[in-house]
């Protein structure tokens, strides 16, 4: 007598299934379910037996669609002709971040991104009382942007549609996120009203505050943005851009009786900073307070003038942007500087003051988005004026100094005049602390082969120091070995320093042989490994580090590998994995992945959905939902020069036969084989970087992309070398000792400090 097992299922706001058998053979199912509204909605079901004669079933929906626009989302699915014909009225996603499922079964659905998708496979959506979208192809899984015109009002939805797997086991089903394209963030202290240039339909934003942005006016061409302050308040600023992932500052003006209400610590007029920071499909357009430690445009008025300057106005001033103003910079004063107008031309008009009543006055214009250094302007006998638009970090200087020109010889030489009285920022040393060692032993043991590795660093040496501008920190190592523990192996030292370290640079015990240990050069020192790295202090508020330096030297080392030591090194990396792996997943505690994919598709346990009975078009109230992931918060990395030295070593490599080398498969299959190298010369040319300001991301892939490049240049150099010879890899028994010309080439990349050049040998 057979038995026939039948299964139903009941979902949370879902009516009882009807029963479907279960038999074990690998085929897909349907199961209907009905919702709160009797209307079905089809699950696939998955059956599958595992060697162990295991049924195992598998229930899911083709896609979750989330909302998290803020506003009721409606969607149909059909074909475009059949719109209007679909019974019914449309469904809907509650404001809440709420997940709804959306079935394709029953319209020979199948994985496949092909653009000729069933009717079935279409969906059309419709945000508040906006018109229906174009048909989306939810099986392609692409992600873009809708444009929502909505009738009874000029205003058009923009929302970022984005599509992808759901993690882990839940592969076979598809989230569809519906988000907000733009967001607007208010990190300033205060309330700021925000309009789009040429409406007059006002909107406010409170500090810390972040709401969604949908053009009121779609007609308006082109699309800016404008905003003012409203304790106290200030005129409407310039219009500014949203689609430029540029950093913009701009200048809020104020009415003239606040003006003399304003501290003189304070500028009388506040300097806002625009940034856009892009996480997954939505733009978070984030309003910060100024920097004035490190300003994106700073004056610097080193002469002895004072001058007006502006910025270059428009030649017909619309109606939306407010008139340039002109401000007035004191002789021998700073000062950070903001745009009126952000959308027109970066161009500062300037006018310098002369003390004579028969003297002209100087008018020139400068462009602060191009580093340059103007010829000089001899106007004021004895007097020539220096002009120079340079970067510093974050900061874009526009400096303007005195000089005075002297003969020497059959030319006129330019000399810089320094104001009266002017002197250098002194820097008050806070505290410092060093950490020197004499010696360091770590040891790298196999359970089931015994010692591996044994490292040994001589002499480390840690320098930290923090003033009121900078934090330094500097990392010394006088030598470090690694040392290959395996009893029969032809290369004891695995790495270890081509030279070695100088007996006359043994430390003392003393705190002041330490101090000049720090401040040897590298000459006297050979250090194998020298890191440098200067932070610079108040630069948090501009949302990026600031590093003024950032210098990292190795020596020239040795690398003796051998296939054993690299096999026994690879499988216990793999061994570690697995246990790490093993401890963080123990029976008792959920899957990772099954709450991952919860996190996903329900953002907020307590959000419920909402009754029908609300308004299609009322949106949040609260703006958690809007709130920027913290990966828009993370700050950007700003380097003003950074040197990562040239790196130079010599690899040796001998084949021991009795090894697995399955894991160097890859390779093998490239090269053709294994070879005995000997001593052969490979060089990573040096990156020089001076003024950027990027993302961490964009600046580890920049650095990676670098070395990739060297390590590719390095491996065809080996294999052009083997085709000079005229032998496969797998037949070379030695290659660098005899042919060691072949690896002559000449540097792209200058060693540019003078100590280390020095202490370089003639590898270089």
């Amino acid at each position: 007598m057979k038995t026939r097992l039948a299964l139903t299922i009941q979902i949370s706001n879902f009516q009882w299934s009807t029963g479907v058998l279960v038999h074990g053979r690998q085929n897909a199912k349907f199961i209907s379910i009905l919702d709160d509204q009797q209307q079905p909605i089809q699950l696939r079901m998955v059956q599958k037996k595992d060697t162990g004669e295991v049924c195992h079933v598998r229930i899911f929906a083709d896609y979750w669609l989330i909302n998290k626009t803020g506003i009721r989302l409606h969607y149909l699915q059909g074909d475009q002709h059949e719109r209007t014909r679909i019974p019914g009225q449309p469904k809907w996603a509650a404001p809440q971040p709420e997940t709804l499922m959306l079935s394709m079964a029953g319209g020979g659905g199948n994985y496949s991104s092909s653009s000729q998708q069933p009717p079935q496979q279409q969906v059309f959506v419709r945000l508040a009382t906006s018109r229906l979208s174009p048909a989306l192809n939810l099986a392609a899984g692409a992600s873009g942007v809708l444009a929502l015109e909505d009738p009874a009002t000029p205003a058009v939805f923009q929302i970022a549609v984005a599509a992808h797997e759901a993690p882990g086991p839940f592969w076979r089903t598809r989230v569809v996120t519906f988000a907000p394209y733009r967001v607007l963030v208010n990190r300033l202290k205060v309330p700021v009203e925000y309009r789009q240039a040429g409406t007059q339909e006002v909107f406010r934003l409170l500090p810390d505050e972040a709401l969604p942005w949908h053009w009121p006016a779609r007609d308006i061409r082109p699309r800016h943005l404008c905003v003012r302050l409203l304790d106290p308040p200030s005129k409407w600023s310039g219009p500014f851009l949203v689609n430029v992932p540029q950093p913009v500052t701009f200048t809020l003006r104020r009415q003239q009786q606040q003006q003399k209400q304003e501290s003189s610590k304070h500028p009388v007029h506040p300097l806002v900073r625009v940034e856009i920071r892009l996480a997954e499909t939505t733009q978070y357009i984030i309003l910060r307070p100024e920097n004035m430690t490190h300003p994106l445009y700073r004056i610097e008025n080193l002469s002895s003038y004072s001058i007006l300057l502006r910025q270059k106005p428009r030649e017909q001033q619309p109606s939306g942007p407010t008139t340039t103003m002109i401000e007035e910079v004191l002789p021998h004063c700073t000062t950070a500087f903001g745009w009126d107008d952000p959308t027109h031309e970066w161009t500062v008009h300037m006018k310098i003051l002369s003390r004579s009543p028969d003297a002209r006055h100087v008018v020139l214009s400068v462009p602060l988005n191009e580093f340059k250094r103007y010829p000089p302007i001899q106007t004021f006998q004895p007097v020539v004026l220096l002009v120079e638009v340079l970067p510093s970090g974050p900061t874009t200087i526009l400096r303007i100094s005195e000089g005075a020109l002297r003969r020497r010889g059959t030319t006129m030489e330019m000399v810089r005049k320094e104001p009266e009285g002017a002197q250098e920022p002194v820097e008050r040393l806070a505290w410092e602390a060093q950490v020197m060692v004499d010696s360091i032993v770590l040891s790298l043991i196999d359970d089931a082969s015994g010692p591996l590795v044994r490292a040994a660093i001589t002499t480390p040496y840690l320098y930290l120091s923090s003033s009121d501008l900078y934090h330094k920190a500097e990392l010394t190592v006088r030598d470090l070995r690694l040392l290959n523990l395996l009893p029969s192996t032809p290369f004891p030292t695995l790495l270890a320093p081509l030279r070695p370290p100088s007996s006359s640079s043994s430390s003392s015990s003393s705190s002041s042989s330490r101090r000049a240990l720090s401040q040897r050069s590298m000459a006297e020192v050979s250090n194998f490994v020298h890191v440098t790295a200067v932070k610079a202090r108040g630069a948090g508020d501009i949302g990026a580090d600031y590093f003024k330096y950032v210098g990292v030297a190795v020596q020239p080392f040795d690398i003796n590998a051998e296939g054993a030591i690299l096999m026994k090194l690879m499988d216990f990396k793999d061994r570690v994995l697995q246990g790490l792996l093993r401890a963080t997943s123990s029976p008792d505690s959920p899957d990772t992945n099954a709450a991952a994919a919860l996190a996903l598709l329900f953002p907020s346990a307590s959000s419920s959905s909402s009754s029908s009975s609300s308004s299609s078009s009322s949106t949040l109230s609260s703006s958690c939902l809007f709130e920027p992931p913290a990966i828009t918060e993370n700050k950007a990395l700003c380097l003003g020069q950074l040197d990562l030295h040239p790196v130079a070593c010599r690899l040796s490599f001998k084949y021991v036969s009795g090894f697995d080398y399955s894991s160097l498969h890859s390779i093998l299959s490239w090269t053709g084989g294994l070879a005995n190298i000997d001593a052969a010369p490979l060089r990573f040319n040096a990156l020089f970087v001076r003024n950027t300001l990027s993302t961490r991301e964009e600046f580890v892939e920049r650095v990676k992309r670098h070395y990739a490049g060297e390590v590719q240049q390095q491996i065809g150099k080996l294999l052009g070398h083997l085709s000079v010879l005229g032998a496969p890899l797998s037949f070379v028994t030695g290659l660098g000792s005899s042919t060691s010309d072949l690896f002559r080439e000449s540097a792209r990349s200058v060693v540019r400090v003078r100590s280390i050049l020095l202490s370089m040998p003639d590898l270089y």
